[in-house]
C-alpha cells in the first residue's frame, strides 16, 4: 500500500499574497478615489499627472489635498463652535514599493510651494541685509554722537551730527 503524503511549504512571499488578496476583498479598500470632489482643473492635473508617470490618481489626489492643506496651514479655520475651531491639518502616507512613483508625485504637487518658499527666503535675506545695513549706519552715528558728546562735555547744543535716536525697526509686511 502506497501512501502518498502532501505536506504543503508556504514561504513570506505566499503569505504576503494572501494578504494582498484579503484586502482587495474587501469592500472598504475597493472604493474609487473620489476624483470628482476637486474642481474640474484639479481633476484633470491629478489625471495628466497619474498618466505621465504612471501611478494611480488616489496618489496624486491624497499629495495634492496634503499639499493643499499645508499651503493654507494657520492662513484658515474651520469655526465648529464659538470654543471650538479647527485647523487645516491633513496627514497623509503614500505607501507603495520602491520604484512606484511616489517620490516624482511628491516633487511635482509640492512644487510651487517650494518655488514660493525660496522667493520668500531670497526676500527675507535681501530686507535682513537692508535691515542691518541701516543699523550699522545708526550704530556708527551713536558712536560719533558719543564722541561729540564727551568731546563737549554732555553739551547736546553742541552736536553738530543729525543722528536718529532710535534705531531702524525691521518692516514685516
Amino acid at each position: 500500500m502506497d501512501e502518498t503524503v502532501t505536506i504543503k511549504v508556504t514561504t513570506p512571499a505566499d503569505s504576503y499574497r494572501e494578504q494582498v488578496e484579503k484586502a482587495n476583498a474587501d469592500p472598504i479598500l475597493s472604493y474609487p478615489f473620489p476624483l470628482g470632489s476637486f474642481p474640474k482643473q484639479i481633476q484633470e492635473v491629478i489625471h495628466e499627472v497619474s498618466e505621465s508617470i504612471g501611478v494611480d490618481r488616489s496618489m496624486v489626489g491624497l499629495s495634492v489635498l496634503v499639499t493643499a492643506a499645508a499651503a493654507i496651514g494657520n492662513g484658515a479655520v474651520l469655526k465648529v463652535s464659538n470654543s471650538y475651531v479647527e485647523p487645516s491639518i491633513l496627514w497623509g502616507a503614500l505607501v507603495a514599493g520602491s520604484g512606484a512613483g511616489k517620490s516624482p508625485v511628491i516633487s511635482f504637487v509640492t512644487k510651487p510651494l517650494r518655488d514660493i518658499h525660496r522667493d520668500l527666503v531670497i526676500l527675507n535675506d535681501e530686507r535682513k541685509k537692508t535691515h542691518n545695513l541701516a543699523y550699522c549706519d545708526f550704530k556708527a552715528g551713536c558712536d560719533i554722537r558719543k564722541a561729540e558728546l564727551k568731546k563737549h562735555k554732555g553739551d547736546k547744543s553742541k552736536l553738530k551730527s543729525a543722528i536718529p535716536i532710535e534705531p531702524p525697526k525691521l518692516r514685516i509686511e
